[in-house]
C-alpha cells in the first residue's frame, strides 16, 4: 500500500496509467466509506441523510468554482514547467482542504449543538 501511495505523489514516475488506477480507486473506496458512515449515522433521521446529501452535491458544484480550478491551473503549469508529471496535484489540493475543513470542524466553537460529530 505504501508503494502505490508513493507512486501517485511521485512527479518522476513514468507509470502515468498506474497513478490513475490508484487516485480512482481512492476516490471511489472514500466516497463509499462516507455514504456507509452516512446510512449508518442518519438511518433513523432520513432529513439528515437527504441534509447530507444535499451538502455532498453543493460540495461537488463548489469544487469546480473558478478559484479552485485557477488554483490547480497555476499548480499543475508550475510542476510541468519544473519537468514533473502533475497527475496528483487535484487530489492533493482537494485533500489538503478537506483534513483542513475537518479539523476546524473539531474545534470547539464550530461543533454541533446536537451532538452529531462533536466530541464529548
Amino acid at each position: 500500500m505504501r508503494s502505490g501511495l508513493y507512486k501517485i505523489f511521485d512527479d518522476h514516475s513514468q507509470d502515468v496509467y498506474v497513478k490513475i488506477i490508484y487516485i480512482y480507486a481512492i476516490l471511489i473506496a472514500t466516497n463509499l466509506a462516507a455514504w456507509l458512515w452516512a446510512f449508518y449515522l442518519f438511518q433513523d433521521y432520513p432529513v439528515q441523510l437527504g441534509t447530507a446529501f444535499l451538502a455532498y452535491t453543493f460540495g461537488l458544484r463548489h469544487a469546480v468554482d473558478a478559484d479552485h480550478i485557477a488554483a490547480i491551473d497555476n499548480v499543475t503549469r508550475k510542476l510541468m514547467q519544473e519537468g514533473k508529471q502533475p497527475i496528483a496535484a487535484s487530489s492533493s489540493l482537494s485533500g489538503t482542504r478537506r483534513l483542513s475543513c475537518w479539523l476546524q470542524s473539531l474545534l470547539p466553537s464550530q461543533r454541533r449543538r446536537s451532538g452529531i460529530g462533536s466530541t464529548p
